[in-house]
């Protein structure tokens, strides 16, 4: 059996059936890459499973299926996946979200090749299909341009991600497998959900991060656990980051940014609106978001192709 270059870790927890499948067949229909796929099924219980190998197996495509008779949480789950793939990078996707068009792998690997890296992001398309196609004018992250060569640099990436919270979503991203582990595992014991954390932990190591000038990947916004308005998720979510943050500042005493993302997310879980508002006030807070203000007002929806959306859709 040929070693694939790239494997993807298909993240299911409860999946909706009609997304879990437009997922899986964007995968499938990937073209000139070597790759498996990886279902790494969180304690659902039932998720389809005789469903999904049918369909793998129609399509002749290396695959693994990783079911947990509980459930472990994101990183946990995604840590299963990336010690059982073969591949030398590791995409991981969720139900609902499918690359972008037939080429994406092949182009995914032929950057991370050549530019050596470790980590990296690619640009989305942000979109709703309740009915139809809707189209959104969002960008994650906010202001890529610092993880553009040549102007990179790791405390301007930590300070942009950690203190004006303009982080990179985990949906854009992927991983050299070994890096990949390695931050997961660090950051394992005090994050549960929310995996996109290992950006942070990349430039605390100081492992550049790529931006890939390109969209891979249609981002169903709304959806996941980050992007759910419910209290519950936002809890998750705003917990991992908190325990993060002060775990990261007892490993890295010195560093100024995880001692002020201390103090952030402090305030934020005290809800203490007059400190929060101080912290707002300060000059760099306030010059960042005069940017980020600036960007929204300059935003537009990246020029796009849907041809592979609707096939993959059905």
């Amino acid at each position: 059996m040929k070693e694939p270059r790239l494997s993807v870790l298909v993240l299911t927890y409860h999946p909706q059936k009609d997304a879990l499948f437009s997922t899986l067949r964007s995968v499938v229909l990937q073209k000139d890459c070597d790759f498996e796929v990886i279902v790494c099924d969180d304690g659902s219980g039932t998720f389809f499973r005789e469903e999904i190998e049918a369909f793998l197996d129609a399509y002749k495509v290396d695959y693994q299926i990783l079911a947990h008779a509980e459930n472990q949480g994101t990183v946990k789950n995604i840590i299963d996946g990336v010690k059982a793939a073969r591949g030398t990078y590791i995409k991981p996707i969720s139900p609902g979200d499918l690359f972008y068009d037939d080429t994406t792998l092949q182009d995914i690997v032929a950057f991370m090749q050549t530019n050596n890296a470790l980590a990296a992001f690619g640009k989305m398309v942000f979109y709703d299909y309740t009915d139809s196609l809707q189209v959104k004018n969002l960008a994650h992250p906010m202001l890529p341009d610092i993880y553009e060569a040549p102007r990179y640099h790791h405390r301007k990436a930590l300070k942009q991600q950690a203190v004006f919270s303009d982080f990179i979503c985990g949906a854009s991203a992927v991983y050299e497998k070994a890096a990949f582990l390695q931050a997961l595992e660090a950051i394992s014991p005090v994050v549960r959900y929310a995996e996109d954390i290992v950006f942070q932990y990349f430039s605390l190591r100081n492992i550049r991060i790529f931006a890939i000038d390109r969209l891979i990947v249609w981002y169903e916004h709304g959806s996941g656990i980050s992007t759910k308005k419910t209290t519950q998720t936002f809890t998750r979510v705003e917990e991992d980051f908190y325990r993060f943050y002060h775990h990261m500042a007892e490993l890295y005493p010195k560093n100024p940014y995880m001692k002020r993302a201390c103090r952030i997310w402090q305030l934020r879980k005290e809800g203490n609106p007059a400190k929060s508002l101080i912290n707002k006030l300060l000059p760099d807070k306030i010059l960042f978001s005069l940017r980020i203000r600036i960007r929204r007002k300059q935003l537009t929806i990246p020029p796009y192709k849907d041809q592979f959306f609707r096939e993959v859709k059905g």
